[in-house]
């Protein structure tokens, strides 16, 4: 995993395309069995790097999971992170892959892989 980790990082370091870096906040609002359970509040720094049709990206942050009835501030501390890439592989299909990772202060890891397909009519 590491090298596959330090191989995206050296492609998107090494190329002279348009990049940059930038802030992001993501906001999830986790439901169980219908009734609302918790939110997850998060901000990240990122950086990304187009080259050709394709986009490459690394983000790292923090944030704080509320269980329902609590507020902010109050809540468990988490480090998250997200790496990935989207590519157009035509004017109509493009996918995008990414890995997403939370790591819960002093409790358990939440890691993901998840891949997309957008089809355009």
């Amino acid at each position: 995993m590491r090298k596959t980790v330090s191989f995206i990082i050296l492609i998107i370091l090494s190329q002279n395309a348009l990049a940059g870096p930038y802030i992001t906040t993501k906001h999830e609002f986790k439901l169980k069995d219908s009734d609302y359970n918790k939110t997850v509040n998060q901000i990240r720094f990122g950086y990304d790097k187009k080259i050709k049709n394709s986009t490459y990206y690394i983000e790292i942050g923090g944030g704080e999971t509320l269980p329902n009835g609590n507020s902010l501030g109050s809540g468990q501390s988490i480090i998250s992170y997200e790496l990935g890439f989207k590519k157009k592989v035509n004017d109509r299909f493009s996918f995008k892959i990414q890995y997403e990772g939370k790591n819960y202060t002093d409790t358990y890891l939440d890691h993901e892989f998840e891949f997309e397909t957008k089809y355009r009519f």
